[in-house]
C-alpha cells in the first residue's frame, strides 16, 4: 500500500513543519505584511515547486498571515515549514491560486529578510516598530499598527469656511479692513514716526529698561509650561499699567471678571457678553448695491405676457445694518480716564458736573463697552494668544483689525458730529489707533488708520515694531515706541478730543435753549 505510507509520511512532516513554523511565526511577528510581500517578489522563483492547483478562488485583497493562510476546503491545513518559501508561497497564491511551497534556499528568517531589505533599501518604516514590549517569555508583542486607511491617508484637506484665513481673506475684505495690504501713507507715516520716535529723559530710559526686564522674568515660567491665554496676557497688562505713571488711562481685562466654582456657564456667558464692544461700531459687511428685482419689473413694463418669464424667485434684501464682522472684545482696552476727560473740559469751560453729564450721554458713545467701566475713547488695545497651546498671533490679528476699526470709527463719529456742529468748518487730523498683537512671548505694534477713495471709508492695519521676550534689547525699544503712543494719547489725543466734545456740547446746548 505504497500510497498510505506516503500520506502517512507526509502528515507526520506537516505536523513537525507545522510545530517549527509556529515558532518561527513567533519570531516573525512583529514584522509587517507589507515588508514581507515586498521580500516575497524578490525571491527566486525556481525555488517554488508547483503542485496542481486547488480549486480557483478570487486572490484577497488583503495579504494572509504567513502562518495562518486560509486553506481550501477538502485538504488537510498544511502548513510551510522554515526551509519553505513561505513568502513566495503567499505571493503565488495572491496571483494563480492556492499552491504549495517544498523547498527554498532561501529560508524564511528574520535575517535573511533583514539582508534583503538591507539590499533592496525596502522594508517596514520605523513607526513600525515603536512601542514594542518585551514579553517575560522573551517574545515580543507586536507592535501597535499605523494607521493604513488608504481613504483617509489620500483624503485632501478641506479648508473650513470659520477658519481664521477665510474669516481675513473673505468677511474682513468684505467689510473693507486690510491687514498689511499696503504700505502707509507719507501723511500717516511721518506723524507715527513722530509718535514712537519720540525723545525720553535717561531716567525714562532706565525705567523702561527696568519695567522691560520684569515683562522678559514673567515669562520665563510661561517659555516652560502650557499656560492660559490670560497667564500671557497678565505679564503685558502689569507692563503697561506700571508705565502709565500719570495715571492718564484705564486698563480693562477681559479676564479681569472672576466667578465663582458654582457659577452655571449661562451666566458667565451672559457676563462675558457684557464685555462686547458696542455692534454699532462695527464696519458693515458690503452687500450688493442692485435689487435682483429689477429683472422681473423690466419684463413686466415690456406688456409680453404671453410666455411667462421662467426666472429663479429672488431673495430678500439683507438689512442694511447686517454685519459678518465679530464684535469686538479685547483682552485689554486701554481708555482715557473719565475723570481726566473731565478735566480737560473743565479747562475750556465746562462745569464739572456738565462736563461729566455730557460724557455719560448716550448719544456720543464716548465708552464702547456699554454699561463697562468708565472708560473713554479708547486709543489702544491688546489681543494675545497664548504660548504653545493656544492658536496662532494670525487671529490675534484679526481681531485687533475690528477693535482697531471701531476705535477709528468712534473717532469718525465724533468728527461727524464736530462738523454739524461747526457748520462744517472743522478739519481735524486723520483717526489714528494703535493695538498690540501677541502670541506667548512674542509682541507686535500695530497702527490702524482710514482712508477714504473715491467717498468710500476703508479700514487698515499696519505692523510697526516686533520683538520677542527673551530679547530684553528689543523689549526695551519695543517699550519705547509703545511708552510714545501712551504718550501722545494722553496729550495730543485726549486735547484734540475734548475741542471737539465743547464744539459738539455747546451746539446741543444752543439747540435745547433755542
Amino acid at each position: 500500500m505504497p500510497p498510505e505510507k506516503t500520506s502517512v509520511t507526509g502528515l507526520q512532516l506537516a505536523t513537525k513543519s507545522h510545530s517549527e513554523g509556529i515558532q518561527e511565526s513567533e519570531k516573525l511577528a512583529p514584522l509587517q505584511e507589507n515588508t514581507q510581500s515586498q521580500a516575497a517578489r524578490s525571491f527566486n522563483a525556481s525555488a517554488i515547486n508547483s503542485i496542481p492547483p486547488e480549486p480557483h478562488q478570487e486572490p484577497s485583497t488583503v495579504s494572509p498571515n504567513l502562518t495562518d493562510l486560509p486553506q481550501p476546503k477538502g485538504q488537510k491545513r498544511t502548513h510551510v515549514s522554515e526551509d519553505g518559501c513561505s513568502v513566495g508561497h503567499l505571493d503565488k497564491r495572491l496571483r494563480e491560486g492556492s499552491q504549495s511551497v517544498s523547498e527554498s534556499s532561501w529560508p524564511l528568517t528574520e535575517a535573511n529578510l533583514e539582508e534583503h531589505n538591507r539590499l533592496t533599501g525596502s522594508g517596514a518604516s520605523d513607526a513600525t516598530y515603536r512601542n514594542v514590549e518585551t514579553l517575560g517569555s522573551g517574545r515580543r508583542k507586536r507592535p501597535r499598527q499605523a494607521s493604513t486607511n488608504q481613504e483617509t491617508a489620500s483624503m485632501p484637506t478641506q479648508t473650513s469656511s470659520h477658519t481664521a484665513a477665510h474669516y481675513r481673506f473673505f468677511i474682513l475684505q468684505k467689510a473693507r479692513i486690510s491687514i498689511q495690504r499696503e504700505s502707509l501713507p507719507e501723511e500717516i507715516r511721518s506723524r507715527v514716526n513722530a509718535i514712537i520716535q519720540h525723545d525720553i529723559s535717561e531716567e525714562r530710559k532706565r525705567e523702561l529698561s527696568r519695567i522691560a526686564e520684569n515683562l522678559c522674568n514673567a515669562f520665563i515660567d510661561i517659555f516652560e509650561g502650557q499656560h492660559r491665554e490670560d497667564d500671557c496676557v497678565e505679564p503685558i497688562y502689569h507692563a503697561l499699567s506700571s508705565m502709565d505713571g500719570g495715571k492718564n488711562f484705564i486698563f480693562v481685562m477681559k479676564a479681569g471678571i472672576v466667578f465663582p466654582s458654582w457659577t452655571s456657564a449661562r451666566i458667565v456667558r451672559y457676563a462675558q457678553c457684557c464685555l462686547d464692544w458696542n455692534p454699532s461700531l462695527k464696519p458693515r459687511t458690503r452687500q450688493n448695491g442692485w435689487n435682483p428685482n429689477f429683472m422681473h419689473e423690466t419684463i413686466d413694463e415690456a406688456g409680453d405676457t404671453s410666455q411667462p418669464a421662467m426666472l429663479p424667485p429672488t431673495l430678500p434684501l439683507p438689512e442694511q445694518n447686517f454685519s459678518l464682522v465679530k464684535t469686538p472684545r479685547p483682552d485689554i482696552t486701554v481708555g482715557l480716564r473719565h475723570s481726566n476727560m473731565v478735566g480737560a473740559l473743565e479747562l475750556r469751560g465746562l462745569s464739572k458736573v456738565k462736563a461729566s453729564d455730557f460724557l455719560e450721554d448716550q448719544v456720543l458713545y464716548p465708552n464702547p463697552v456699554p454699561g463697562g467701566p468708565s472708560i473713554r475713547f479708547p486709543p489702544i488695545v491688546v489681543e494675545g494668544k497664548s504660548y504653545g497651546t493656544g492658536k496662532p498671533v494670525f487671529e490675534a490679528q484679526n481681531q485687533a483689525s475690528v477693535s482697531g476699526s471701531c476705535m477709528t470709527e468712534l473717532q469718525h463719529e465724533l468728527a461727524d458730529l464736530t462738523k454739524g456742529a461747526s457748520s462744517g468748518s472743522y478739519h481735524g487730523k486723520a483717526t489714528l489707533a494703535f493695538s498690540i498683537c501677541t502670541e506667548g512671548p512674542y509682541m507686535e505694534l500695530w497702527v490702524h488708520y482710514t482712508t477714504s477713495p473715491e467717498g468710500v471709508r476703508m479700514y487698515h492695519m499696519n505692523i510697526l515694531k516686533i520683538c520677542h521676550a527673551s530679547l530684553p534689547e528689543g523689549v526695551t525699544e519695543f517699550l519705547t515706541a509703545v511708552d510714545g503712543v501712551m504718550d501722545w494719547a494722553s496729550v495730543e489725543f485726549m486735547n484734540d478730543v475734548a475741542d471737539q466734545l465743547v464744539l459738539v456740547e455747546g451746539a446741543v446746548r444752543r439747540r435745547h435753549t433755542g
